[in-house]
């Protein structure tokens, strides 16, 4: 029993030190600066005989305490960059920027260490070659802390990273899943090819383009089923088609108008998004031809904005959000700005982020 309690004992002790990250640096810090007085003897070709505890003491103590202070600026300094400018947006600007910093921080810290123990504590003057030769590895140390600090944000973020693409891969599968259940069911099938049966008699030539736009629908489906994003230029062709369907099966009772001022090629968005938003509204709202549903489709500050007339149909005010949610979770494998949603007792607005297509890839 005694030695289960010494186990634990030195468990939770070992367990207390590893959680406290500055006693860590603490001990880095240390651990560099006990030899580093034999190592300048090494460099300069002298031994360590004749050297008195006091003066390799008081060096010890000077590296450590310079040590110490670099490891806690990049502390400081690492942990206020993740604020403004993190690893996981910005790598490339960050890592230059730490480089930077970690150029501008050793010089004075170092040379302020080196001349305060000589000048002031050994009486001693200044030596050139070896203020280069300390700052040159000063900056290699500072380096090793510069990445001993900051390799918490960079792994944290990867394996934030892996987490949530591996979430949102099983939300990605289950939309396009839904999405092709939703369009391809049964329900939507009969009442077209219903509409389409009327119109063969009454007005061929529209069934013959009624029929055309179906099929480009469906060509559409299938085709950008796995495809992350489209080209917004075309996901306003298919919208076409399907708010054609739209009109034809509700005729004056669906208003839909388009502001969109040749901007849609500059930008992508995730597949059927605008389609499940106008299915939302037609479904869920009262459209007739005396009070008619009208849709309002535009361009405004990197956002599509879709608008309609809230009128919702009764017994039916809120509807399951399974369409929201299906967009919501799609975009947030490209971008952080989330699908807006406002609402008040004459309007629902929704607004979709585009996402900015990269000229240079």
């Amino acid at each position: 029993m005694p030695s289960l309690r010494l186990f634990i004992f030195v468990f939770l002790t070992m367990k207390k030190i590893f959680s406290n990250r500055r006693l860590i640096r603490a001990i880095i810090a240390i651990t560099i600066a006990l030899p580093s007085y034999g190592f300048l003897l090494l460099i300069r070709n002298r031994s360590l005989e004749g050297v008195h505890f006091y003066a390799y003491a008081q060096y010890v103590l000077a590296v450590f305490l310079g040590l110490f202070l670099l490891f806690e600026i990049h502390q400081l300094k690492s942990a206020f960059l993740e604020r403004v400018i993190s690893w996981k947006t910005q790598f490339r600007k960050r890592f230059w920027l730490e480089l930077g910093i970690s150029l501008l921080l050793v010089p004075p810290l170092v040379t302020g260490t080196y001349a305060g123990l000589y000048i002031l504590v050994w009486k001693m003057p200044l030596y050139g070659p070896s203020i280069i030769l300390y700052n040159a590895l000063g900056f290699f140390i500072s380096l090793l802390f510069m990445g001993f600090v900051n390799a918490d944000y960079i792994l944290g973020n990867w394996k934030a990273s892996l987490l949530k693409a591996e979430q949102l891969e099983k939300e990605q599968v289950k939309a396009r899943l839904s999405e092709l259940q939703n369009q391809l069911s049964p329900h939507f099938l009969f009442n077209h090819f219903n509409i389409l049966y009327s119109l063969i008699d009454e007005d061929p030539e529209r069934a013959k383009e009624f029929l055309n736009r179906l099929s480009e629908i469906y060509r559409y489906i299938l085709g950008k089923k796995k495809q992350d994003l489209v080209e917004l230029s075309e996901e306003l062709i298919f919208l076409n088609h399907y708010i054609f369907l739209m009109k034809t099966r509700f005729e004056d009772k669906i208003r839909v108008k388009m502001e969109m001022e040749q901007v849609a090629g500059h930008f992508l968005i995730p597949p059927l998004s605008l389609q499940i938003l106008l299915e939302n509204a037609i479904r869920h709202n009262e459209a007739s031809s005396a009070k008619p549903l009208e849709i309002r489709i535009r361009h405004h500050e990197n956002y599509l904005v879709i608008t309609n007339n809230f009128q919702p149909k009764s017994g039916n005010t809120q509807g399951t959000q399974t369409g929201l949610e299906n967009i919501r979770s799609r975009l947030a494998l490209f971008t952080n700005r989330p699908l807006l949603i406002e609402q008040d007792e004459s309007v629902f607005k929704a607004q979709i982020p585009l996402i900015v297509l990269d000229s240079s890839s």
